[in-house]
């Protein structure tokens, strides 16, 4: 099924360049924040940051929420629990499957990193009005749910 382009299509004016560009540039940012005051990469920084996010997530629950494989999330497990940032252990449901937990250590990290992004965050949404905003983030979530929709269809 073919679909009439018109003229004025390009990517530079699609969702995905412009969302692309926008990540790419906090990327940047972040990591290089990362790496000047913890020598993280950016990939150990968002590991940090998602595992804050539950008790003790797995490889492949990490893998599920992000674009990373498990390749590279286990190659950055190791070096986090080298530099004593976390620890692993046996899973609970499956013990084959290491549990990961920030140390003191690494929750001290994962606060200073945060904060930068809050900072960071504020910077870029201070000032736009709370309607828009909302309204941004509804459809950025309306995007995200389809995009999904369109991935697991050709999965």
């Amino acid at each position: 099924m073919s679909t009439a382009l018109p003229q004025s299509a390009s990517y530079d004016s699609s969702v995905a360049d412009r969302v692309a560009r926008l990540n790419v540039m906090l990327k940047r940012q972040l990591g290089a924040y990362a790496k000047e005051h913890f020598d993280l990469t950016i990939i150990e920084t968002r590991l940090m940051l998602m595992l804050a996010m539950s008790a003790s997530p797995t490889v492949n629950d990490l893998a599920g929420r992000s674009d990373i494989d498990r390749t590279q999330i286990s190659r950055s497990i190791s070096v986090l629990a080298r530099r004593r940032l976390l620890t692993r252990s046996a899973g609970a449901k499956d013990r084959r499957q290491a549990a990961l937990k920030l140390t003191r250590k690494g929750v001290a990290v994962h606060r200073r990193i945060l904060e930068e992004l809050y900072t960071r965050n504020q910077s870029l949404i201070g000032g736009l009005p709370a309607q828009k905003l909302a309204g941004f983030f509804e459809v950025m979530d309306i995007l995200n749910a389809r995009a999904r929709a369109q991935l697991d269809h050709h999965e």
